[in-house]
């Protein structure tokens, strides 16, 4: 029985061939391209409400900095991540009933038979389920984003991501889903001056955050209708039944207009077949996100 997330979904329809070598083979690249992950060092921050957990988690990505201007960069997300957490921590405190990075899996049901998938179940971890004083359950995701306007909050509207989780929480949980409350925090807008030393940088940055609550932190609530849950059990259904053909068939087809975007696919080599392309990778189990360590359901 195979589990779909919804990483795994998106990933099979931006590209079904980067989904048959990632989750069918199992490939994942052995070198990774070294990069600092200031989203998932504020996550990580949220999810345990430290913002010195978070600032490790970040430097822990880069232990050993190749030279002075990577050393550079790693002290200036460094003081981003502190500024953010630290700023969300105290702009959004704590609720008092709920759990955090709370996991679900559930069968993937046929809306016409109501009969269960032999093939697929659906999971997910989202990062809080709280309950208001109304009585009210709440989906919370936290994000960062460089921009946020009306365009921004249009395309969370349509993100099926948190469509997967309401409707899998619901019913592995057998509660009702009032919606979700985005937390979304800004990455800095300012940039270091010539004449201004990596410290002073450091402090500004930190500064910033705090004097401009309004501009860095915002948090709206998106909602979804039993109409859209309705649609998204017939397309997920559809999607397996698609999903179960490819592999009958052996057929996983490739969207090129993907290939090179965000600095290229790492699977280019093999669909290239470039000679001993499948040593530059491992296996690996799919579904990383649901195998990440700490990922208890602690009450909030």
């Amino acid at each position: 029985m195979e589990i779909l997330t919804h990483t795994r979904i998106q990933t099979r329809k931006n590209c079904p061939k980067m989904d048959y070598w990632r989750n069918i083979c199992g490939l994942v690249p052995i070198v990774k391209k070294k990069s600092l992950n200031i989203g998932g060092a504020f996550h990580k921050g949220m999810e345990t409400r430290s913002v010195e957990k978070a600032v490790t988690y970040l430097r822990n990505q880069l232990p050993y900095p190749q030279d002075q201007q990577v050393a550079d960069e790693l002290e200036i997300a460094a003081a981003t991540v502190e500024a953010m957490v630290s700023g969300a921590l105290e702009k959004w405190p704590a609720f008092e009933r709920g759990h955090r990075e709370l996991k679900f899996e559930i069968p993937v049901m046929n809306p016409k038979t109501n009969s269960s998938s032999r093939s697929f179940r659906l999971g997910g971890k989202t990062d809080e389920l709280v309950q208001l004083d109304d009585g009210t359950w709440w989906i919370v995701e936290y994000k960062t984003a460089s921009q946020i306007g009306q365009a921004y909050v249009d395309r969370l509207d349509l993100d099926s991501q948190i469509t997967t989780y309401i409707y899998g929480l619901q019913r592995h949980l057998d509660i009702m889903i009032s919606g979700v409350f985005y937390r979304v925090v800004r990455k800095p807008s300012i940039r270091q001056n010539k004449n201004e030393t990596l410290d002073q940088f450091r402090q500004r940055i930190i500064r910033d955050y705090q004097e401009r609550k309004d501009f860095y932190f915002y948090e709206f609530q998106l909602y979804r209708s039993q109409a859209d849950l309705d649609e998204f059990e017939k397309e997920l259904w559809a999607f397996t039944q698609e999903y179960l053909f490819a592999k009958r068939s052996g057929v996983h087809w490739k969207n090129t207009s993907k290939c090179t975007e965000f600095g290229g696919c790492p699977y280019m080599p093999l669909c290239r077949g470039v000679e001993g392309a499948e040593e530059m990778f491992r296996q690996e189990a799919p579904n990383s996100e649901l195998r990440e360590e700490d990922d208890t359901d602690g009450a909030a």
